[in-house]
């Protein structure tokens, strides 16, 4: 009996226990559910926090690339959570929230994908300058040395001609080369295309920029240098000043156009003093050229008998030349006979011979005459032979004038065509 009751006791406390149990096993469920959406939820900001960090931080395209996969995988991960998460973020959305990740990873691998091609052109900028200031090294110390042993010669006058050969030979070689390390920075720079000063910034330091290679330091030095071997020159010709300008009207250009950027690029310290030590170098350069070419220009007309009134701008050259073939175009008309026909024959021959053969392309290129008017002054050299020559001969004359202007538009694409090679 008393083994009835305790069963049936037994019995009760089991009745009453197991909805006890089945109740709190159930409330232990639910409490792990709540806490996996919490986990859920926490998982997913950690990770998306990661990445965006990463992101702020990433230096270059392979890491980009490498979130933009884990962007993915985090994308794929949590989808089928996207409205827990929709809570958690609110009032932003999952789906906001990604796009806006992916957006942001595409814009930066697009950015570094940018600074890492102006970091290519940097270096190679830099490595051009480089190669260009060795080998104009070279060729300032052959010049120096020529002209130390010009001035010091005691040799034969055979011997001295030779050293003043190939000295005006080494000077133009230098200022080919001056030419082509014009158009290799003005063509390398316009491949750099930087949108902002910090694209540059940061393509300097990505680049680990250093000044082994410095424009800026080139460009003063050809600047320093070309003012002294004016000044201390010996031996040179119109020709030479002539070229020397052209030389000096196309580096002019170049840092007209690109010396603002290439200060940002190079100067250290004083941007706006070094963009000043610099403009201030080449205009005296302009200076001392442009007061060597009038003179020299002056004494060749001179030498060669012509009797002009003096020059010292294009303006004034030009007016000079178009005034003296005015006037002797009038005087053959009058019938002035033999001396009109030698002052032709001796004017032609000089223009022909100097002027057209050796000088036109660095006239034009140094805005000493425009093409237009080296025409106008071919035309008045027929106009004025037809009247000068004797009437048998005027078929050859109007032939002569044009195989002149033919000559002189040859030399001008030959020497075009010369400066595209280069490039």
């Amino acid at each position: 009996m008393t083994l009835f009751k305790n069963s049936i006791s037994i019995t009760k406390v089991l009745f009453l226990l197991v909805p006890g149990i089945i109740l709190s096993s159930n409330l232990g469920a639910m409490a792990q559910e709540v806490k996996s959406d919490y986990e859920i939820q926490q998982d997913f900001k950690k990770q998306y926090n990661e990445i965006n960090n990463k992101l702020t931080e990433a230096d270059n395209t392979a890491v980009v690339n490498e979130i933009i996969e884990r962007v993915k995988t985090l994308e794929k991960n949590y989808t089928d959570h996207r409205e827990l998460l929709n809570v958690a973020l609110h009032p932003e959305t999952f789906s906001s929230e990604m796009e806006d990740l992916k957006r942001r990873a595409l814009a930066a691998k697009n950015q570094l994908a940018t600074i890492e091609q102006q970091e290519e052109k940097l270096q190679e900028l830099t490595q051009q300058v480089t190669s260009y200031d060795t080998r104009l090294e070279d060729l300032n110390k052959r010049t120096d040395s020529l002209r130390n042993a010009m001035q010091k010669s005691l040799n034969s006058e055979k011997q001295l001609t030779g050293m003043v050969r190939r000295y005006r030979e080494s000077l133009e070689q230098r200022d080919e080369l001056i030419l082509s390390f014009v158009d290799s920075v003005m063509i390398t720079y316009q491949k750099l295309q930087v949108e902002t000063m910090q694209d540059l910034e940061n393509a300097k330091k990505k680049a680990r920029f250093n000044a082994d290679g410095n424009a800026l330091k080139m460009i003063m030095n050809i600047a320093d240098e070309n003012i002294s071997l004016i000044n201390t020159g010996k031996d040179l010709r119109a020709g030479d000043y002539l070229r020397m300008s052209a030389v000096q009207h196309e580096f002019k250009n170049m840092w007209d156009k690109i010396g603002d950027k290439l200060v940002e690029i190079y100067a250290e310290g004083d941007k706006q003093k070094a963009k000043e030590n610099i403009s201030t170098a080449i205009a005296e350069w302009n200076e001392e050229v442009t007061s060597k070419t009038w003179t020299s220009l002056n004494a060749s007309f001179d030498s060669a008998g012509i009797n002009l009134p003096k020059f010292n701008d294009s303006e004034t050259f030009y007016q000079t030349l178009d005034s003296y073939l005015g006037e002797s175009i009038k005087a053959s008309e009058k019938g002035s006979g033999g001396t009109s026909l030698k002052n032709y024959k001796h004017f032609s021959s000089f223009w022909s011979n100097r002027v057209q053969a050796d000088w036109t392309p660095y006239i034009i290129e140094a805005n000493v005459l425009s093409n237009d008017q080296m025409a106008t002054i071919d035309s008045q050299l027929a106009t004025w032979a037809s009247n000068a020559e004797p009437d048998s001969n005027n078929l050859l004359v109007y032939l002569l004038g044009f195989s002149i202007l033919a000559i002189v538009a040859l030399g001008i694409m030959l020497f075009r065509e010369k400066k595209g090679s280069k490039a």
